[in-house]
Order: structure tokens, then sequence, then C-alpha cells
């Protein structure tokens, strides 16, 4: 691939930018193994909505299609996804109970999850839940393979929405999201992979982007690919464009009859919990290119939204600044719109020997690119902000208060707010800073 991608990149004149499909499940997380946990942290995770909440916090309109448990975590669910400002009227309260997934921590720090979705109330989502005016207000439709896995019903809503979509004009994103042990608890132990291509292929004709990871969701096609660009090569010779995941590894993007193109991720050296990363990701990249952005930089984006993520345990890291929801159970017409994302400005310089350059700005996140000359120093500041740095290329001293910190390419500082701290490159680089919440002083290029 070596230009943009083909497929819709925004529709200004629609009131939301990307509209999702899916359930989702109430988290409670032991730090233990679970059975000898006296206490359990309570969040909320789901992958298309943990899509949504990435691409809100970074300015998209989004909006929320499920069916929500009338229990004691419903109306706190609701509220939840109302702080992110994720329109919630097409998510009713209706009779029955949300899923549950716990997680446990075992010894040698591998994490356990255990589940309780069977019944579920958004397992019963169905068709007559796809509302076409609703799809047609959004630029985007999200949409999952772990949705048409809960239940039949929940199947045939993700099928018609696809439909649906295209008929409206708008573009829909796959996510396949394959889970062998999802698909045989329904279908079967021997009948699951069988019925998980079945449901790929009956939504691929109406599909825009596909969003697979390596290697999990390659089970899916009908040969084994050898590696990840492979992996790209053949999605994309399903004939639709595809920007495959590969962990810490970056994406791949390709169209069809095209050759891959490697985006690389930057190194994360403090990572707690990769849960929810790739959601993350699909969200801020489709919110990139909602904004008109190059796939490149859309992947960046997506990058630096999941490196935000795997420093925090669970889902969903906590929102980096609270705010209250609006009254009521529904988003109202008065919730102001968050500010449109800027991405992709031109380098602009900064200190002697520094320049920089915006890579994701939205309400509640920033990521920045910063160029240093050898030699060149960073001034002394502070700021209230948390501050993750990652070294892309370089080595880097930094001082935080009195204490000196010496980086090369791949490691990674995280900087409390209110610390003072400076930077001086022992040779030229760039690094990578991302700030929660968004730095004020910065809101240019």
């Amino acid at each position: 691939m070596t230009g943009a991608m083909t497929l819709p990149t925004g529709h200004s004149a629609r009131s939301l930018d990307l509209i999702a499909l899916g359930e989702c499940m109430v988290e409670l997380r032991a730090d233990g193994p679970l059975g000898e946990a006296a206490h359990l942290t309570r969040a909320c995770g789901g992958d298309t909505l943990n899509a949504l909440v990435s691409a809100a916090r970074l300015g998209s309109r989004c909006g929320f299609i499920s069916r929500v448990g009338r229990d004691p975590f419903g109306h706190g669910l609701r509220r939840a996804w109302q702080v992110e400002e994720i329109d919630v009227t097409h998510a009713p309260l209706v009779d029955g109970e949300n899923g549950v997934y716990f997680i446990s921590l075992h010894a040698d720090g591998e994490r356990e999850f255990t589940y309780r979705r069977v019944g579920s109330a958004a397992s019963g989502l169905s068709p007559a839940d796809v509302d076409a005016a609703y799809l047609a207000s959004a630029g985007t439709l999200l949409l999952s393979g772990i949705t048409q896995a809960i239940s039949q019903t929940a199947q045939a809503a993700t099928r018609h929405a696809a439909r649906v979509a295209r008929q409206v004009g708008t573009c829909v994103a796959f996510d396949p999201n394959y889970r062998l042990r999802l698909w045989a608890d329904r279908a079967g132990e021997r009948a699951g992979l069988d019925a998980a291509r079945a449901a790929f292929r009956e939504v691929l004709p109406c599909v825009d982007l596909l969003l697979p990871s390596f290697p999990a969701d390659t089970a899916l096609l009908d040969h084994i690919p050898i590696d990840a660009p492979d992996a790209a090569r053949a999605f994309a010779d399903l004939g639709v464009t595809v920007a495959l995941k590969d962990g810490p590894h970056g994406a791949w993007l390709c169209d069809p009859g095209g050759e891959p193109l490697h985006v690389p991720a930057p190194p994360v050296a403090d990572v707690l919990d990769t849960t929810g990363a790739g959601d993350a990701w699909n969200g801020a990249f489709l919110h990139a290119l909602t904004r008109t952005q190059p796939p490149e930089q859309a992947a960046r984006a997506g990058h630096a939204s999941a490196a935000h993520v795997i420093r925090h345990r669970g889902a969903l890291p906590p929102p980096p600044s609270s705010h209250a929801p609006p009254p009521g159970d529904r988003m109202t017409d008065t919730v102001p719109t968050p500010p449109a994302l800027t991405l992709g400005a031109d380098w602009s310089p900064a200190e002697p020997g520094v320049t920089r350059k915006l890579v994701a700005r939205g309400q509640q996140l920033m990521a920045m690119q910063v160029r240093f000359e050898g030699g060149a120093r960073g001034y002394r500041h502070e700021h209230p902000h948390e501050q993750l740095t990652l070294v892309l290329s370089g080595t880097f001293e930094f001082v935080l208060d009195d204490t000196r910190h010496t980086l090369r390419a791949g490691d990674s500082l995280s900087i409390p707010g209110g610390v003072p701290h400076e930077a001086l490159a022992v040779s030229a680089g760039e690094l990578l800073d991302m700030f929660t919440p968004v730095r004020e002083d910065l809101v240019g290029p």
C-alpha cells in the first residue's frame, strides 16, 4: 500500500462519527487467585465498547447499539458510557442480567478469565435492535466476531446491521476477534471453527475495512499464513481493505491486490495488562480515518492509544479526568460535542535543535512526536499532566527532579504530573510523548 486506503473516511454532514454494535460486560478483577480474593475491583468492558471509548476520548462522536440488563449494574453501565459522551439511546435497559467476567492473577503473573455471559441481556440482540436511520446518522459502523458468537440472534443482528449500513452508505469496519472457546461453547468443540468461518464469510461482502489480529484471526482463513504480512495479503485477497494488528510489532495495511505496508509500533517497557489493547487501537485508527488522515498516521494514533491502555489494568483505563454524567439515563441534545482531534500537523520549532509534531489530540489524550538534534536540550519544566515518553531512536538523558535516567531506543519513562523534568539528546533521535489529560498549552502544532 502506497496511498490512501480505498474506503470512506468521513461524512461531515452526519451527526455521529462512529457507531458500534455489541455487548458490554461487568468486569470484576482480583489481584490474586479468584478463589482467595477478599476484594474485587469493578469495571466494565466489551470489544466494540472499548473501541468507542478510545475514539470518544479522542473527540469522535460515538453511539452504542446494545441491550443492558435491568440488574444492579445496568444503570451504572449506561452512566459510565455517558461519562465518556457516548450516545446510549439505542442501548436500552431490558429485563435480564448483564454478562460478567472475572480476571484473576496467578503467582506467575499470568491472568485467567472466567466468563458468565450465557443468556445475558446483550446476547438477546437481534435485527429488531438495528435502526436504519440511526446507522445512516454515522460515518462508520464497527462490528465484531464476538458479537456474532454470543448468540444466534446477535449473529443475525450483526449480519443485518452490515447489510443495512451498506445500503445507507455507512462505512462498515469489522474485527473478526476470533475466540475459539466462545464459538466452541455455542457450536460444540469440533463445529466451533466452522461456525466462526461461516459467520465471517456472511458479513464479508458488506465490509469496507477489516481489522484482524495476527495470529489469532488467521484461523478463519483457508490456509495458515507464514507471517503477518502474508496474513494481511491473504485477508486483502478476500476483496477488502485490511488493517492487521500485529501486537508489539505494529500493524500491516493492505488493499486488495496490493502489497502490505508495515507501520511499526514504538516499544512500551512498563506493560501491566494487554487486555483491550487491540480494541483501543481500532477506536483510535477509525477516529483518525474519519478525520481524513493518511492510513499510516491513523495506525500511529492506534499505537499511541494502545500503549496508553496497556499501562493500566483492565479493559478500560480510568478516565484521565473526571466529569459528571448528564442527568437521567439518556444522552441529551445539550451535551457539548468534544473538540475535533488535530492530527498530522507540520513539524514546528520548539527549543533550539528541537522540533515537534502533533500526532493525536483529543479531549483526554494527546500524543506528540519530538525530534532532537544531537546535543539539543529540552527546557526544564513541569505540568500537572501524566506523561509517558517512548524513545523511538537515539539516546537521551532525562532528569526528573534530581534523578538522572539514560534512555535508548525502545525504552520508556513515566513522568508523574507536577515533577520538574528535562531531556538532553546524547545523540540525534526522536521521542513519542503522550499526555493525559491534554496539555492545553500545546493546543497548536
